[in-house]
């Protein structure tokens, strides 16, 4: 079962990518081969204005994404770079056992995104 904070950003539709004009973009999975997660980030001066998530996944992998996303929005390149998949199941409020891999999924997108700057992605 998923608690209220799980919902709530399963909802949030203001993070959901693409992201037009995106500086970084980055992905984790296979694209249509199990769950895959891919972010998008709007970076100036060392800053992240603006991310944005798609993901092929089940509610823990959206919630992931769509958390990570919203609070990318205003910290620094070397903030997100600290981001762990610990930080996203706190800030969820915890996922069913099992679904914990999608806070994992995600933080290699972000670590696949800070890498490689530039692109639209897919």
């Amino acid at each position: 079962m998923y608690n209220e904070t799980v919902i709530a950003y399963c909802q949030r539709r203001d993070t959901i990518g693409p992201l037009p004009g995106a500086t970084h973009f980055g992905s984790a999975g296979i694209n249509g081969d199990g769950t895959y997660m891919a972010l998008w980030l709007s970076a100036r001066q060392g800053r992240i204005l603006r991310a944005a998530y798609s993901t092929i996944g089940c509610p823990s992998a959206i919630a992931c994404g769509s958390w990570t996303a919203a609070w990318l929005a205003g910290r620094t390149l070397a903030e997100a770079r600290a981001l762990t998949a610990e930080a996203i199941l706190a800030g969820l409020g915890g996922l069913p056992a099992g679904k914990t891999a999608d806070a994992r999924l995600t933080v290699a997108a972000l670590a696949s995104a800070l890498d490689a700057e530039g692109g639209e992605g897919e």
